[in-house]
């Protein structure tokens, strides 16, 4: 079992590494017992995000994210993950995690029927990004309701839209003004959660490589202004 779930955090963290390169380093801050989940929420987020990339057709995506759902309600209910290195890495998420998760699969559902570049569909697609940011604070162990809480799920909706190859800008704007007005969150129990959210605070795309790592690394040091 034991060396099961090795396996499954291997493949998780060289899958989050392929396809997010700032969320893996970002991870790396965290202590290692969060580190794996977070990495794990972030695979999840990936694989959704995947469902919908890999058809164009609307009733393939709901099939597939139906899967998804009910996977995440079994495992929630008794543990069994299926097989699924994802989902054998969510095993250790705590119970609170797994109500904002059910919701990025609810708000991906959602994207589904809606059209890139809308200002609808950057809208729900923050809303995914939000619930990962949730789901992450729980793994740090914030309480939701918290400011900490609210502003790593506020900005992780920009991070989220970052990725989007064609946001609405008017809709980017809002969560981006939600996400200053709470501020940036600098809490020492996200660092390990927000320091690539640092990323997204100017209008630009951001670099990868080693500027990325070294822009990781500052801005734990040095935050950006709310």
């Amino acid at each position: 079992m034991h060396a099961s779930s090795d396996r499954a955090l291997t493949e998780i963290a060289g899958l989050v590494r392929e396809k997010d390169e700032a969320r893996f380093f970002s991870a790396q801050f965290a202590e290692p017992h969060q580190r794996a989940r977070l990495l794990a929420a972030y695979a999840f987020d990936l694989a959704l995000a995947d469902v919908q990339r890999a058809s164009a057709q609307p009733l393939v995506c709901e099939i597939k994210l139906a899967w998804w759902d009910e996977a995440l309600a079994e495992l929630r209910a008794s543990g069994q993950h299926r097989g699924h290195p994802v989902l054998q890495g969510l095993q250790s998420l705590p119970q609170g995690g797994f109500r904002y998760a059910r919701q990025m699969i609810l708000a991906r559902r959602h994207l589904v029927a809606l059209s890139a570049g809308e200002a609808s569909y950057t809208l729900s697609a923050g809303a995914v990004g939000h619930r990962l940011g949730l789901v992450c604070a729980i793994v740090l162990g914030l309480s939701p309701t918290t400011r900490p809480a609210r502003q790593l799920a506020a900005w992780s909706a920009v991070y989220a839209l970052s990725r989007e190859p064609n946001p609405a800008s008017e809709a980017l704007a809002v969560w981006r003004g939600k996400a200053r007005q709470l501020g940036f969150p600098t809490h020492s129990q996200c660092v390990g959660g927000s320091a690539h959210l640092a990323l997204v605070d100017s209008d630009k795309p951001f670099p990868m490589g080693l500027a990325l790592r070294l822009r990781l690394f500052a801005s734990v040091i040095r935050p950006p202004r709310a």
